[in-house]
């Protein structure tokens, strides 16, 4: 059994959401909920407003919208582990967003993004004694599902200083574990075995945002915390009956976050964000995939720095209605083993393009990163490189209609 699972972490990537070695542990790697624009900042934008794409980490941004828009996005990511050697690239859609403006005060929006995705497989050839002979026999396993949320909610401008902002987040996804054998390795199915968990649960998350009176500073911060979870297993074998265990709770992990955005000269902003998220320290070994694995406490943190158009975003000439931006990060999964926690590090750089009357956006960032944990001496560390592109089409026909 161990060497099973040796060889289904060593062969595990992730499909429509990261590719990762460290996939088949706890929920999988994680993805942080945000647009293109701040993934280019080093992750950052708990305190960044943005009145053409939605800033969907804080709610309390989501009043003065200028435009009524519709944002999607995609991600490309190529990792390469050159101590196995592998190598590997998929595409994935990063969700999409909605988000009206209700009057220049108040604002609404919902969209649905994934959380975690997984995909692991990996398939061995082996023989056993069997009377006075060897049989030959193929293992095959499988590890299939993630976490996706639909959130919705909306912001108030208490004053020019104070914003607030509230979204409900409903979470569902499911987990689907196989093996089957295959003796003689004829390529027929003589056994299985399959897992499958069904996770459902809700959040709430309170943002709140303050602005100097100058409006150079943004200080900001955002609650997420957990209301409900659960899930329930389901069994399906070959041979003897199936069953199904009923719902058990699950104490899925609430985050604190902290930002920070700075105006500087020439048309400069710094951004940086911290974030806490509290986990159970029992967590993974009552809900895992493969193997059970220890928990704890997660943190992120990052800066960015963007350089906004020089002068209008209407501005004919191309290059000074850029958006350049450039930034880093370091975060902690919530699982680890043997005492040894995994660290991603990654540095990013991106531009946003305006167009159309500048009511619409195309947002592209870069990314490279590297992640470290307990399987490093087996295969040293994982280098990613990923590109984000997410497009914003808006139009202002909501405030057009009020005028009437």
């Amino acid at each position: 059994m161990r060497k099973l699972l040796a060889l289904l972490i060593l062969s595990s990537t992730v499909a429509f959401a990261q590719n990762s070695f460290y996939s088949s542990y706890g929920f999988g790697i994680e993805s942080l909920p945000l647009p293109v624009r701040m993934i280019g900042m080093g992750n950052t934008g708990n305190a960044v407003e943005d009145s053409l794409s939605l800033n969907t980490l804080n709610p309390a941004f989501w009043n003065g919208f200028l435009t009524t828009s519709l944002q999607g996005q995609v991600e490309s990511s190529f990792l390469n582990v050159p101590d196995v050697p592998f190598n590997n690239m998929l595409s994935r859609f990063m969700g999409f967003s909605f988000k009206l403006p209700i009057s220049k005060k108040i604002g609404v929006a919902f969209g649905v993004m994934p959380t975690t995705r997984v995909h692991a497989e990996n398939a061995f050839v082996d023989s056993t004694a069997f009377s006075d002979s060897f049989v030959k026999y193929k293992y095959s396993v499988e590890a299939l599902g993630g976490i996706s949320e639909f959130f919705i909610g909306g912001g108030y401008r208490i004053n020019p200083q104070w914003r607030i902002g509230i979204k409900m987040q409903l979470y569902f996804g499911n987990y689907v574990n196989k093996g089957s054998t295959d003796i003689n390795n004829n390529g027929t199915v003589d056994s299985y075995y399959k897992r499958r968990m069904d996770v459902n649960g809700s959040q709430i998350g309170l943002g709140f945002a303050w602005v100097d009176k100058s409006g150079k500073i943004c200080l900001s911060g955002y609650v997420n915390q957990s209301i409900k979870f659960k899930y329930n297993t389901e069994y399906d074998y070959f041979y003897g009956p199936d069953s199904t265990v009923g719902f058990k709770s699950l104490n899925y992990p609430s985050s604190y976050r902290i930002g920070i955005s700075k105006k500087l000269p020439k048309n400069l902003a710094f951004n940086a964000d911290f974030r806490f998220t509290k986990v159970s320290p029992s967590l993974f070994s009552n809900f895992y995939q493969f193997e059970k694995t220890s928990s704890n406490n997660s943190y992120f943190i990052g800066v960015g720095l963007e350089k906004l158009p020089a002068n209008n975003i209407r501005e004919n000439k191309f290059l000074k209605r850029l958006f350049i931006r450039i930034g880093a990060y370091y975060k902690t999964e919530p699982f680890y083993y043997l005492q040894t926690v995994v660290e991603e590090s990654g540095a990013s750089f991106g531009i946003g393009v305006p167009f159309h009357k500048g009511f619409n956006r195309l947002d592209m960032a870069l990314v490279a990163s590297k992640r470290d944990g307990f399987l490093s001496e087996k295969i040293g560390s994982e280098k990613v490189i990923s590109l984000h592109i997410g497009v914003t089409t808006g139009e202002i026909w909501f405030r057009k209609l009020k005028r009437h």
